[in-house]
């Protein structure tokens, strides 16, 4: 007995993130790439955000009632020869 169509149900009503919780977190991501974008240092070095995780799969799971949740992007820039590891997250720390 194939049950695709209850799982589906299930991922859909129970477990998956609602979709306008899904656009405000896209929004918030939106706004965070356009403020690096026009800081100094971060926005010279700035190519891209890149979702990860749950957010890169579409399987975020939804939160307990009034309960927030977390997603995960990786901020691209241009590789600084001169840099540490360290100097990248200073200059975003400089930059927020």
């Amino acid at each position: 007995m194939k049950l695709l169509a209850h799982f589906k149900n299930f991922l859909n009503d129970t477990v998956n993130i609602e979709a306008s919780r899904l656009d405000t977190l896209n929004a918030r991501v939106d706004k965070a790439s356009s403020f690096l974008t026009d800081a100094p240092v971060i926005g010279e070095l700035y190519i891209d955000s890149i979702p990860q995780g749950s957010m890169a799969h579409g399987t975020i799971i939804k939160p307990l009632p009034n309960h927030e949740f977390d997603a995960d992007f990786l901020l691209e820039m241009t590789l600084q020869p001169d840099w540490m590891p360290k100097d990248y997250i200073q200059e975003l720390y400089t930059a927020f």
